[in-house]
């Protein structure tokens, strides 16, 4: 069985979590951002402990996400919404591979030469397009932790630089991304 439904088969037990915590209303769609959250960035190794779900690593991920939609006012608008650089692992079709993802490819390459030589150099370490496609780390994801254990840069300052990467990402291009994945 995939280590996926098994996390999903205990999907009850992870709205009562959040009803435990406060959240009645808006429990299942917490959940469901969990999911999200977990199945993208984290691995079976680090979700999975004795074939059973890592208990401890779900209920602080919930919690988090709890803490996020509270910290909104209440807002469920405020609440952890996947954005375009979440999606930029997916795995693209045949289909999808035309023309107009290259043109899509060409206009965030376009997008970030207008970014400063360290902004671009950050944000292609995290998610991993720095170097040559042929160098041995092509294709690694730096954490922002790793990212500024070897640079010397503040973890606070790659945080913001990462943000603001994003939300510029997210202001030019994501009508052009949405239209590509449909």
């Amino acid at each position: 069985m995939d280590w996926k439904t098994k996390i999903g088969e205990r999907h009850s037990d992870w709205v009562n979590i959040v009803r435990a915590l406060g959240e009645r209303q808006y429990a299942e769609d917490i959940v469901q951002d969990m999911y999200c959250r977990i199945f993208s960035k984290y691995d079976e190794d680090q979700c999975m402990h004795n074939g059973e779900p890592n208990e401890a690593l779900v209920f602080i991920v919930l919690r988090n996400i709890f803490y996020i939609y509270k910290s909104g006012n209440n807002c469920i608008s405020q609440r952890y919404v996947p954005t375009f650089v979440d999606y930029m692992n997916v795995v693209l079709t045949d289909e999808m591979k035309d023309e107009s993802y290259d043109e899509f490819l060409d206009r965030l390459d376009e997008l970030k030469s207008t970014w400063c030589f360290f902004d671009r150099k950050i944000f292609e370490l995290h998610v991993g397009t720095y170097g040559s496609p042929n160098s041995q780390d092509y294709g690694k994801k730096w954490t922002h932790r790793e990212i500024a254990k070897e640079s010397g840069i503040g973890r606070s300052t790659i945080n913001h630089t990462l943000k603001n990467c994003k939300e510029s990402i997210r202001t030019n291009l994501e009508q052009d991304w949405n239209e590509l994945i449909k």
